[in-house]
């Protein structure tokens, strides 16, 4: 194996000439310890230890479901592979979790534990998980970005070992228990978050930004990028964490982050998503629907009006309505699909630079934009509208105008400057 992963890392798409490019190497080169050398090559961290607080709940034990022959021959191959890297133990405990495999796109079987009756007991973390948005709104000025991605990030945190005993999973011939935090818990997310926040604090929001095990450095110069970089490496290996090197992208002009492309232009929504909207056939239940438009809202931010555009669909999401595809709904779909085919790139929003906030309103729905002037262009920085209740609608178009203000959710931005 090779234990430096400088030739792993593919710097053909980074806008690096030789001697950049060189220097870039030389540092990966100098935190090879930083990045793992194979996939089961894993950090492990002693920061934080995951706790799993259940009160006086007593123990719950669930049979395994049943498979085929040949998931259960997959489920063994696997629970083999998890003891041989020192994920998982054999275990005495009174607590069982049944094991589900998920088939992934391409064939192969990802293990999961359902742990969903552990998690109703168990005592909820409320440390806070970064709102997507506030990141992604951080990055004015920046010209270079490198994504990173732990390796395995959530089995290098080690579990309490007074814990254990309740990530049990039955496998209907064994029973067997983690030894680090595993997927599927109801508290990992918030532990890991706290993890990273620890490993990076003072770095975080200046030069990176951490949503769980995706980090994302941020630079106006390539001489700060390195120096960041180094920074959060140096973080990582007095943490004990690693990272994937093949999900590392390093000293780019735009990367993937999130959901969004980002460029010193600003966002743009992943071409990944943007497919799956394209190629999302016409729902047939309640459930399709709300799927469809959760992710369409996860981008509303680039669609303008785009409450009045799904109205027909959120109508049929309603409690006691009847699923009637409709020839409106019909036409919201389509148009959601359109708007989202070419979206506009919002630009990154500057603080010190004052806000231009539009705000309009019609008889069902209220909606604003909120722009800036940067280098003498007015630029979108974001869309947002609210669809109108009932007795909203009785309101004069006076007050429909002043909520369209109030409805604009752009406080955050507004309440630290000028408009």
């Amino acid at each position: 194996m090779d234990p430096c992963p400088k030739s792993k890392v593919d710097l053909s798409q980074s806008a690096l000439n030789s001697e950049e490019q060189a220097q870039l190497e030389a540092l990966i080169s100098k935190y090879s310890d930083v990045f793992s050398v194979d996939d089961h090559d894993y950090g492990r961290t002693d920061l934080v230890k995951h706790t799993i607080r259940t009160g006086d709940a007593q123990p719950i034990r669930q049979r395994a479901y049943r498979t085929s022959p040949h998931i259960r021959a997959e489920i063994d191959r696997q629970v083999q592979q998890l003891l041989s890297h020192d994920v998982i133990e054999e275990s005495c405990s009174h607590w069982a979790s049944p094991v589900v495999l998920v088939k992934k796109r391409d064939g192969s079987y990802r293990f999961c534990i359902d742990f969903r009756k552990l998690n109703a007991v168990t005592v909820k973390d409320s440390y806070p998980l970064p709102w997507a948005s506030d990141t992604l709104d951080s990055l004015a000025g920046a010209r270079w970005f490198s994504t990173m991605d732990l390796s395995s990030g959530y089995w290098q945190v080690e579990l309490d070992p007074n814990d254990s005993e309740k990530t049990a999973f039955n496998t209907g011939s064994a029973l067997y228990q983690f030894k680090v935090m595993p997927m599927g818990l109801t508290n990992a997310p918030p532990t890991f978050q706290r993890l990273m926040e620890l490993v990076l604090r003072g770095l975080h929001w200046k030069v990176c930004l951490v949503y769980l095990d995706d980090v994302l450095v941020f630079s106006l110069t390539f001489s700060e990028h390195l120096n960041s970089l180094e920074e959060v490496f140096s973080r990582f290996r007095s943490a004990g964490l690693k990272l994937k090197v093949n999900k590392c992208y390093f000293a780019h002009s735009e990367v993937s982050y999130l959901g969004h492309v980002v460029s010193s232009q600003g966002l743009l929504p992943d071409e990944k998503n943007l497919d799956k909207v394209r190629s999302w056939p016409t729902p047939r239940t309640v459930a399709e629907v709300r799927a469809f438009v959760g992710l369409c809202s996860y981008y509303r931010r680039f669609v303008r009006n785009f409450a009045v555009v799904a109205a027909p669909l959120h109508a049929l999401t309603q409690k006691g309505a009847v699923f009637n595809w409709s020839s409106e709904c019909e036409e919201a779909f389509r148009s959601l699909k359109q708007a989202l085919t070419s979206p506009p790139v919002v630009a990154h929003p500057i603080f010190t630079l004052p806000f231009l906030l539009y705000a309009d309103a019609s008889h069902d729905c209220v909606g604003s934009v909120l722009a800036q002037m940067q280098d003498g262009k007015e630029c979108v920085i974001a869309y947002a509208s609210h669809a109108l209740t009932p007795s909203e609608k009785k309101w004069s178009t006076y007050d429909r105008e002043l909520w369209a203000v109030v409805r604009s959710t752009f406080q955050t931005f507004l309440v630290r400057g000028t408009f």
